[in-house]
């Protein structure tokens, strides 16, 4: 039965290697012959700088040529191939300018008055503070009032008493309505 053979490496060998993983675990074969409808796997390893880009698989049988981007993958032999793993120089890490947050918007603070003006001086001690009403002076007492009027006799600011009348004398009860006089008072029979 005829084989077919199949080769891989790299352009530049410093960039990194590339090796076929044959069923019995051999990645140091850089090429090999296999029957037809082997499943092999390729695998490529990036030098220390650099990055896999891909593979280049081109079929010296039927003149394909095919790309993949997978850096360990598996293929089935038709033909003589030819395997190129590409790599690239790995691109130097940008770091990230700083996050600038732009400030915050607050209006200004308005300072708060203060609840009442500034003290002065203080008052010398037994002064009413300023806030209390002035004090009303007391008056100056009376002086005496003159001699008093002797008992008995009416204050001036009294007015004169009025005499009073005599007492009435008592008046008879009024007899009922329909009584003679005779009735009034009884009379003695006269005597016989």
């Amino acid at each position: 039965m005829r084989e077919f053979s199949v080769s891989i490496g790299t352009i530049d060998s410093f960039t990194g290697n590339a090796w076929i993983l044959t069923p019995s675990q051999r990645p140091e074969l850089q090429g090999h012959w296999f029957v037809p409808g082997t499943r092999i796997e390729i695998f490529a390893s990036p030098a220390p700088g650099y990055v896999f880009t891909h593979w280049t698989l081109n079929n010296l049988s039927t003149g394909n040529i095919v790309n993949d981007a997978r850096e360990i993958m598996e293929l089935t032999v038709r033909g003589n191939t030819i395997i190129v793993a590409h790599f690239s120089l790995r691109s130097p890490i940008t770091p990230h300018p700083p996050i600038v947050r732009p400030p915050l918007h607050r209006p200004p603070v308005t300072p708060v008055p203060p609840h009442r003006p500034p003290a002065g001086p203080r008052p010398p001690i037994g002064t009413p503070p300023s806030h209390r009403p002035p004090v009303t002076p007391v008056p100056p007492p009376r002086p005496p009032a003159g001699p008093r009027p002797p008992i008995g006799t009416p204050p001036s600011h009294r007015p004169p008493t009025t005499p009073v009348p005599p007492p009435r004398p008592p008046v008879s009860p009024i007899p009922p309505i329909g009584t003679l006089p005779s009735h009034r008072h009884p009379v003695a029979p006269a005597p016989q």
